[in-house]
Formats: structure tokens, C-alpha cells, sequence
């Protein structure tokens, strides 16, 4: 499915979209359950919790091609060139991942969502 002109308009005026089941369940699960492991990880062996600044947290995972995947195996990469030019939408070769928590004692997890944002920015110009 190609970007509607609608699509296109919300991009240039809020630099996003939103195109629900772009990103397939199946693949969404398995990126989560590889983000989760190394958090669960280190908590178990007692890391420095002080050292783990927002930015470090699961380092080792920015070249994963599983997480990769997400962009480039899914229909998130035509829809960045449809919405950018298919010249101007750069193959990305690593990704940050960017986890919220804690959540407050009870709080309800907030609904599975993802986001693209610096690497089209810069594409476009935009700030």
C-alpha cells in the first residue's frame, strides 16, 4: 500500500505517521523478547545499576539483525521511501533501542508501539 496523501500531509506538518500492523506480531514479539533478555540479564547479576545510563542500555542489540528486521522486513522500509523519495531513504545499519520502564506498582503497560525518527529527520531537513 503506498503513503496517501494524507500520510504524506502529516508527515511534513508532525513529522510522523501512524500505520497500524506495519510491523507483523510474530516479529514485534520476538524483537521484545530479545530487548528483554539483556535487561533481565543484568539486573540478575547485580550490574552497576549507576552505569547503566539511558543511552548503554542494550548496546548490543543496535546491530541486530533481528531488530533491523524491523524496518528493513517489513513494510516501515517502502513506506519511509514513499514518504521521503526512495533516493533520499538511507539503509540503516543499526538502531537504538529505547526502553520505558519502571512502570509505577499497578500502572497498566501502555498498548505495544515503535517509532523512526532522527534518521528521517535528517533526511528531511527537518529539526
Amino acid at each position: 500500500m503506498p503513503v496517501t496523501p494524507e500520510q504524506a500531509a502529516q508527515f511534513v506538518n508532525q513529522g510522523y505517521i501512524q500505520v497500524p500492523g506495519t510491523v507483523p506480531d510474530v516479529k514485534v514479539r520476538k524483537a521484545l523478547q530479545a530487548i528483554k533478555h539483556p535487561i533481565g540479564t543484568v539486573g540478575k547479576i547485580g550490574a552497576d545499576a549507576a552505569a547503566l545510563r539511558k543511552d548503554r542500555f542494550c548496546c548490543e542489540l543496535r546491530t541486530s539483525k533481528l531488530l533491523l528486521e524491523l524496518l528493513h522486513g517489513t513494510r516501515v522500509r517502502k513506506l519511509a521511501e514513499g514518504l521521503l523519495g526512495r533516493d533520499r531513504a538511507q539503509l540503516l545499519q543499526e538502531m537504538q533501542v529505547d526502553p520505558i520502564f519502571p512502570l509505577s506498582t499497578g500502572a497498566e503497560s501502555p498498548a505495544l508501539s515503535g517509532h523512526l525518527d532522527a534518521a528521517a529527520l535528517a533526511q528531511t531537513g527537518r529539526q
